[in-house]
């Protein structure tokens, strides 16, 4: 048995939930994670125009709890690529563009506005992607990433 395992669910707003409780599959850091990202309520890459927009809602799961009950007060430190697929840098207080931590509701539940990420300039070897690391006291924490299937 895992001890103290959390699971991601993600609902895109066109997808139904997932039917099984599943771990989260973890993936790489990547070589463009900043500490220190600014803690905003739900969006991720701001001031966007509405038929720009990527709402993602999902939710942190207790493994244990057979994926019946939800963690509250998660934070989820993610970054993403703009539309060309560069990521901003952190250097200055306007340099975090595409980057937040987002905290889960009590019922570890989150929304996500953000952009639909560009692909990184490498010959298409990288899909569009999230990025997530999850942290909660008392669990492991979860780095992963969110791909897309039209990707």
């Amino acid at each position: 048995m895992l001890a103290n395992s959390v699971a991601v669910l993600f609902m895109i707003t066109y997808v139904t939930a997932q039917q099984t409780c599943q771990l989260t599959d973890p993936d790489i850091l990547g070589p463009y994670y900043l500490p220190g990202a600014p803690t905003s309520k739900e969006q991720l890459c701001a001031n966007l125009p509405a038929h720009d927009r990527l709402v993602l809602t999902g939710q942190v799961l207790d493994y244990e709890s057979e994926c019946r009950r939800g963690i509250p007060n998660v934070k989820l430190d993610l970054w993403q690529a703009n539309y060309n697929g560069v990521y901003s840098g952190g250097q200055s207080a306007n340099d975090w563009w595409c980057r937040a931590v987002i905290e889960t509701d009590s019922n570890g539940k989150f929304r996500i506005t953000t952009l639909f990420p560009g692909r990184y300039d490498d010959g298409g070897y990288r899909p569009a992607h999230i990025h997530f690391k999850v942290t909660v006291p008392g669990y492991p924490t979860l780095v992963t990433q969110l791909y897309f299937n039209l990707d």
